[in-house]
Order: C-alpha cells, then structure tokens, then sequence
C-alpha cells in the first residue's frame, strides 16, 4: 500500500474516502470502474455546462435499474459489422457494478470477479445494490458545512442584534 494516493476521485471508494484505509475492497471498487470504462468507452467524469458532472458509475447504475444496460456500451462496439456478443457485455457490466457496490463488504474478492468474468462463476440471481460514490459523500460534506454556516450566520446575527440594543430600551 502506498503512503500518498493521486487518484481521481471518480476511482476512490467511498470507505476511502471516509477513513483514508486502503483495502482489497477499494482495489475492488478502482477495477470495477475501469471496467465499466472499458465497456462503455467514457471517463469515469465528464462535464458539461448545462448539466455539471457526470459520474460514470452512477450512470451505469441507473442503465442497470432502468433495465437499459445494453445502452452504456462504447458506440464505437455497437457500430461494428460483427456484433459482440451481448450476454459476455452485459456480464462485465454487472460485474463492475458489482465491484462498486456501495457496502464494501458485498463488493466480491478480486479472484471471484475474475472468475464471474470467465463465466466460471454465474450471476445468475446475484443482487446487485446501488454504488457507492465519493461525490454523494462530497455533498453531504458540503451540505453539513452549509447548514453550519447558515447557523454560525444566524446566531452571530441574533447575538448582534442582542447586543446591539440599550439595556434601558426594554423598560420604555
């Protein structure tokens, strides 16, 4: 494990980013997102003006619980004359989503996301659950930083005007 990390933040684990630990569990999480790279051919981030960021992993979520996973693979595979096979893309799909669930501990061990991938384990009934993304966690960071800004702001405007009044004006 190394001391420093220069990642980014679309790679990171959410655990990690909470504690700051590396695991085999963020390791997992890192792969699982490359490999939902691989087959749809985005960064793991993109921007826009109009939109802000988008986060790779939360769009292949939302193809997985929408039931369109066919349509987060690379144009570029699509627009092939051979046609890939299907079944193989949409088992390295859910094996990334797999690898990026958000409780680490139902993310599978790298050698059984190797062998899901070489179909020697099947996903057959495997219940995948909504990713864990660092930007969820970024918000509610900025949201709590927010709201105690917004509090700081409102006692120190009640101290202010507190203070700013005669202690005589409340007998007139």
């Amino acid at each position: 494990m190394a001391n420093g990390i220069s990642c980014h933040r679309g790679y990171l684990a959410p655990e990690y980013a909470i504690s700051g630990r590396l695991t085999r569990k963020t390791d997992v999480y890192s792969f699982g997102v490359l490999l939902l790279e691989i087959i749809s051919g985005q960064s793991v981030v993109n921007f826009d003006l109009e939109h802000g960021e988008h986060y790779l992993v939360q769009k292949a979520w939302e193809f997985y619980r929408d039931n369109k996973i066919l349509q987060l693979v690379d144009p570029v595979l699509v627009g092939l004359s051979m046609n890939y096979p299907e079944e193989e893309v949409i088992r390295f799909i859910k094996v990334g989503l797999l690898c990026v669930q958000e409780t680490a501990r139902l993310r599978p061990e790298m050698s059984t996301a190797v062998k899901m991938l070489n179909n020697d384990i099947s996903l057959h009934g495997v219940q995948i659950s909504k990713p864990g993304l660092v930007a969820d966690l970024m918000n509610i960071k900025l949201g709590q930083k927010t709201s105690t800004f917004q509090s700081l702001s409102s006692s120190k405007a009640l101290s202010t005007t507190a203070s700013t009044r005669s202690p005589l004006s409340s007998y007139s």
